[in-house]
């Protein structure tokens, strides 16, 4: 199901970024101007050498992620208590929302724990993670749960979403 507002959600295929990676830096180094001026948004520094690492940032940054790091931590299979084992689609995300409020609640604490604490993402951003974790297009209600079990805090224009620190 995809809407205006939610587009569908195609989970990346963490091989294919990889690669994606490799190739992007080849044209780099080959002077493609359309991802010279992508890399340089990220790297302005015109000493900054074109390095893989850079350039896997740069091919996160595009698919949505903060980071490679994070691509690397959504990406990584979630092993589901048993219980959430029904609710779960070929690809191993949730394909419908429990109607047991404890089992939507295990399946928001293992999406909390997956965000890194203290890290503030966009709202895009943000959305991007928690399509990570289920196919059924609705991250709006995702969020708006972990706000209210407190896993998750926002500013009040919702434009910045982050797990608090432990305490």
């Amino acid at each position: 199901m995809s809407s205006a507002v939610y587009p569908e959600f195609v989970l990346p295929n963490l091989e294919f970024l990889r690669k994606r990676a490799k190739e992007w830096k080849k044209l780099l180094l080959a002077g493609d101007s359309r991802l010279t001026v992508l890399y340089r948004g990220l790297h302005p520094s015109p000493e900054s050498p074109i390095s893989l690492q850079r350039v896997q940032h740069m091919v996160a940054v595009e698919e949505g992620f903060k980071s490679w790091a994070e691509v690397l931590r959504h990406l990584r299979p979630v092993e589901y208590p048993p219980a959430l084992r029904a609710f779960l689609g070929d690809d191993g995300r949730l394909a419908a929302w429990p109607v047991k409020r404890s089992r939507q609640l295990l399946f928001l604490e293992q999406v909390a724990q997956r965000i890194k604490p203290g890290v503030v993402y966009s709202e895009r951003q943000f959305n991007t993670v928690l399509h990570c974790y289920h196919s059924f297009n609705d991250p709006a209600m995702i969020r708006r749960d972990l706000l209210f079990c407190g896993r998750i805090k926002r500013k009040i224009d919702g434009t910045s979403y982050w797990r608090p620190t432990e305490k």
